[in-house]
């Protein structure tokens, strides 16, 4: 079922600015009808690369049969990498990296019970639950939201981040209603669809795991839960940039101007020349981003003398490459460029579509992107390009 527009005060809008455009790879704009435009990826999990781990077992035998569904996907990126990927709507992905000095934890999902699940994959994977740092690619609940699972640890992000989730936290009578309505939108919407499909096809299976796990996540947030570890070990905040020296690994974390949210960074791993962007490298353009900046950001990645092999996004299904990485960053460079010569030669919004579009001058994208509704999304690239330029 596809989530509702909220109706969201403008002081809400500033403070919680993940409230009215709900930022990941599944959803980008809010069409007129209230309705979100759908972005698709071709599923790419593979039978040999993905490990069905399962779930708590139930009395029901239908229950039973949902085990093959599992709360997190795993795949195992390196010998020190782990990518686990969460069920549901959100698909948020958490990244585990194993170093001598402790184990790294690159966000956080939702809620803090997740961890209890995590822990034990962690340790079936690495032999080891040392955990010692949790780094947080951005502030949205949906990388956030579990750093309350953990004590005795560091924690790391960019300044406003810290700033964002303790006001989170001390506002959270106003923002979790909303959170939770979204929630109990999904698994009313996917109830209503099971209705009508055949119990034991893999689609009914499919979205009757998705309920059982939202049902998980909406009582974590009605018993309560800390946004932030009550006693960190330390909190290591930036601005600019910051390297973590942990023996056989060193992470640079990179402040990234993408205009998804203040806090946003992109997470090098030195050593294994992963890149792990969050939710600030997509395919629309963020209704903040400062263009120039962010576009060299994603130069200094995607350039051919940085050694990058894997690229991972925050609600990716498994990685991709640096080429793709120097698509994305060509793309919005071309669009930007297009979009801004029109909009200097005087031309009508609707002038600048025909020119830009993927029939006309950037017609050499059409055929980059794996992506469903690719002409749409293009669209508003150039709707938020044009309104950049007349503000």
């Amino acid at each position: 079922m596809l989530a509702q527009k909220a109706d969201v005060s403008d002081e809400m809008k500033a403070a919680y600015p993940e409230l009215t455009f709900f930022k990941h790879c599944l959803e980008t704009r809010v069409f007129e009808k209230g309705e979100p435009m759908m972005i698709k990826r071709t599923p790419i999990w593979t039978t040999t690369a993905l490990l069905l781990l399962a779930c708590p077992c139930f009395a029901d035998p239908d229950e039973k049969a949902l085990d093959a569904y599992p709360d997190v996907y795993v795949m195992r990126l390196s010998e020190r990498i782990l990518q686990l990927k969460v069920r549901g709507p959100l698909g948020t992905n958490i990244v585990v990296v194993a170093t001598e000095k402790g184990l790294v934890v690159i966000d956080t999902y939702t809620a803090p019970f997740i961890f209890e699940h995590v822990s034990r994959i962690v340790e079936q994977q690495f032999g080891r639950t040392d955990f010692a740092y949790v780094v947080n690619s951005h502030e949205d609940v949906d990388h956030a939201g579990g750093n309350g699972y953990f004590k005795d640890i560091a924690l790391v992000g960019r300044e406003s981040l810290f700033k964002a989730l303790r006001s989170r936290h001390a506002r959270r009578h106003e923002w979790e209603p909303w959170y939770r309505g979204r929630i109990q939108g999904w698994m009313r919407g996917r109830k209503e669809k099971v209705v009508g499909l055949e119990k034991a096809s893999d689609e009914a299976r499919g979205l009757l795991a998705d309920i059982r796990f939202l049902e998980k996540v909406d009582q974590a947030f009605e018993s309560g839960f800390p946004i932030m570890p009550e006693d960190p070990k330390g909190v290591i905040s930036f601005t600019d940039s910051l390297r973590l020296e942990l023996g056989d690994i060193t992470i640079e974390c990179h402040a990234c101007e993408a205009g998804h949210t203040p806090s946003d960074i992109l997470i090098y791993v030195t050593e294994e020349e992963f890149l792990f962007t969050g939710d600030a490298a997509q395919l629309y353009i963020q209704k903040d981003v400062n263009m120039g900046v962010w576009l060299k950001q994603l130069a200094q990645f995607s350039h051919p003398d940085k050694p990058v092999k894997m690229v991972l996004g925050g609600h990716d299904e498994k990685p991709s490459t640096k080429e793709e990485l120097r698509n994305l960053h060509d793309y919005f460079t071309a669009t930007w460029e297009s979009v801004e010569k029109g909009h200097e030669q005087g031309l009508s919004l609707e002038q600048i579509k025909q020119r830009c579009s993927l029939e006309g001058e950037l017609a050499r994208f059409r055929s980059v992107f794996n992506v469903e509704n690719l002409a749409d999304i293009h669209e508003y690239n150039i709707e938020l390009v044009v309104k950049r330029l007349n503000q």
